[in-house]
């Protein structure tokens, strides 16, 4: 069995700063002050950035970030769909510093998968860290899924053509 290995970068200062970059996932959760200058070059690497929750320690970082990496269609930002705060951030963002538009907003809620890759998938799950009524999301956590499509055993020893061919 092949193991996969990850470069995950953690970062948390508690009521000032709080990311997590998985490297080979192109990935960011939220994005505290100082990501940016954090991840370096690597910044630019990342495709889909969810955030968890609009406290300033999860997303201060969020407009440096998205003003230095944005690019056509990149990166694309995850947050809970009800949290006020991301559509006004994206408002600013886009009056301030017009080559930003191509960034992509999308508000989730409790359950949706988004898949961000060829087998990896991210469930966001509905947590109560900031209190609201069932339906409304302002808060999420977000579960990372991995899935491979593996052959039956009587399957393996065809070529990929012989394999497009059963149904």
């Amino acid at each position: 069995m092949n193991a996969t290995n990850y470069n995950i970068t953690i970062y948390s200062t508690a009521l000032f700063s709080t990311w997590i970059n998985v490297e080979e996932l192109s990935l960011l959760i939220d994005a505290g002050d100082g990501v940016t200058a954090g991840l370096l070059q690597k910044a630019r690497k990342i495709k889909n950035v969810f955030i968890t929750h609009p406290d300033r320690d999860y997303l201060n970082g969020l407009p440096q970030f998205v003003q230095l990496n944005a690019r056509a269609d990149y990166p694309i930002i995850h947050y809970p769909k009800d949290a006020g705060s991301f559509p006004a951030m994206q408002a600013y963002l886009s009056k301030f510093d017009p080559h930003v538009i191509d960034t992509k907003w999308i508000g989730i809620e409790d359950g949706q998968i988004t898949t961000i890759k060829k087998g990896y998938e991210i469930q966001a799950i509905r947590n109560e860290h900031i209190q609201s009524p069932i339906g409304i999301h302002k808060s999420l956590s977000y579960k990372l899924y991995e899935t491979k499509e593996k052959l039956k055993p009587e399957l393996q020893h065809l070529k990929p053509c012989q394999l497009s061919r059963i149904e």
